[in-house]
C-alpha cells in the first residue's frame, strides 16, 4: 500500500476524542469475586460482552479492584480441565453417563468455582490499558490494533470499558455518510490493496465432525502463536467449503445443563447453545475496504472470511486488522509532517 493510496485516511480518526465515543456508555458491568464462574458466563451472554472488570465483595458491595474475567480466561480453564480428557480420547461415552456421573461432572469442571480463581490465566485476563476519555481516538487505535481486545476509560461520570467494537463502530459510520473526493478513493480500494488479504499463510480449521472442545482447544494452543493469533477457527465439510465457524464466545452462557454439549460436533453444539447455526459472513478479495467496515458492523460480528469466487476459504479480515490499516494511516500522516 503506498503513501499516497493512504492519504486522507488519518482524517477519520485524527481528531476526535474518545468522549465522543463513550457518552452513551452509562453503565459499567462487573463481577463480584466471588461468583460463580456459570453466573459469570451467564453474564458475558446476556450483556453480549467478553469480558468484565472483577471487583472484591465487601459486605455486598464492590470493593477493590482485583482483575479483569475475559472469556479466553475460562474457556482455558474449562477446556483443559483433565476431567474431559478421557472424552476427549474417547474413554469414556458421555451419553452412558449416570445422574451421579453428570453430576460430577460439573462439579469437577470449573463452572461452580469462584470466578476469582481463574484471574490471570492468560495475557489478556492479566493486563487492562488504562484510557482517558480526553485521549485521542487514534491513541486507542494503535493500542486495539496489536489485538488488544478493550480498555478501561476513567470519566468524570465513572469508568466504562471501550472496545475494538465501539471503535469500529465510529469508523463505519464516519465513511457511511459523504467523503471528500480522495477519501471515497481510498476506503472504496479493495482489501488487498491495503494487505488483507494473505498471500500466503497456513489456514488452523476445523472439520464439522470435530468436537466444540478439540476447536475449543486449538484455539487456545495457539493463542501465543503471532503466526496465526487465532480467535475464531473456521469450519469446513467434507468438500473444504465452510459451513460454519467457532470462537471463544460460543462458550459463552453454557451452564450445568448444557456442560457436555461441549463434546458434540461443532455445527450440533452451536445449534444446542444458539439454537440455530450461523451462516458465515464473507467478503471478496475486491470487496472496498468501505463495504468490508460496514458488513462487519452491521452483521455485529468480530471478523469477516475471505473467500474466493468458487467460496475457497483464503483468509479472514478482523476488527484488529482493521484498525492496523488506519494505525497505518496516521503514521504515514505523522512521517509526513517531520
Amino acid at each position: 500500500m503506498t503513501e499516497v493510496s493512504m492519504k486522507g485516511l488519518e482524517t477519520v480518526v485524527r481528531k476526535v476524542k474518545l468522549s465522543h465515543l463513550t457518552v452513551s456508555k452509562t453503565k459499567l458491568y462487573f463481577a463480584m469475586g466471588t461468583w460463580t464462574v456459570e453466573e459469570v458466563l451467564d453474564e458475558l451472554g446476556r450483556r453480549n460482552i467478553l469480558s468484565v472488570p472483577v471487583f472484591e465483595e465487601k459486605s455486598g458491595k464492590r470493593g477493590k479492584y482485583l482483575g479483569l474475567i475475559s472469556i479466553s480466561d475460562i474457556t482455558q480453564a474449562l477446556a483443559f480441565n483433565p476431567w474431559l480428557n478421557k472424552f476427549e480420547e474417547g474413554i469414556k461415552n458421555p451419553t452412558s453417563m449416570t445422574k451421579v456421573e453428570l453430576e460430577n461432572a460439573v462439579n469437577y469442571s470449573v463452572l461452580k468455582n469462584k470466578v476469582q480463581t481463574l484471574l490471570g490465566m492468560t495475557t489478556e485476563g492479566k493486563d487492562l490499558w488504562l484510557l482517558d476519555d480526553a485521549d485521542t481516538l487514534i491513541k486507542a487505535i494503535k493500542i486495539f490494533s496489536t489485538g488488544t481486545h478493550r480498555a478501561l476509560v476513567t470519566r468524570k461520570i465513572g469508568p466504562c470499558m471501550l472496545s475494538q467494537t465501539d471503535l469500529v463502530r465510529f469508523i463505519a459510520g464516519e465513511i457511511s455518510g459523504k467523503l471528500t473526493k480522495d477519501l471515497e478513493k481510498v476506503v472504496s480500494q479493495p482489501i488487498t490493496s491495503f494487505g488483507l488479504v494473505p498471500k500466503e499463510k497456513k489456514m488452523v480449521t476445523c472439520k464439522d465432525t470435530d468436537t466444540a472442545l478439540h476447536a475449543f482447544r486449538l484455539l487456545l494452543q495457539y493463542k501465543n502463536k503471532d503466526e496465526y493469533s487465532l480467535r475464531s477457527i473456521p469450519v469446513l465439510d467434507a468438500k473444504n467449503k465452510l459451513v460454519c465457524s467457532i470462537s471463544e464466545s460460543d462458550l459463552r452462557s453454557i451452564n450445568s445443563k448444557t456442560l457436555l454439549s461441549i463434546l458434540k460436533p461443532i455445527p450440533e453444539y452451536l445449534k444446542e447453545l444458539h439454537k440455530m447455526v450461523r451462516i458465515p459472513v464473507v467478503v471478496g478479495p475486491k470487496t472496498s475496504l468501505k463495504d468490508t467496515i460496514i458488513k462487519v458492523v452491521s452483521n455485529k460480528i468480530h471478523r469477516l472470511w475471505i473467500v474466493d469466487a468458487d467460496d475457497a476459504l483464503l483468509g479472514v479480515v478482523s476488527l484488529t486488522d482493521i484498525l492496523g490499516v488506519f494505525t497505518k494511516a496516521a503514521e504515514q500522516f505523522a512521517e509526513s509532517k517531520k
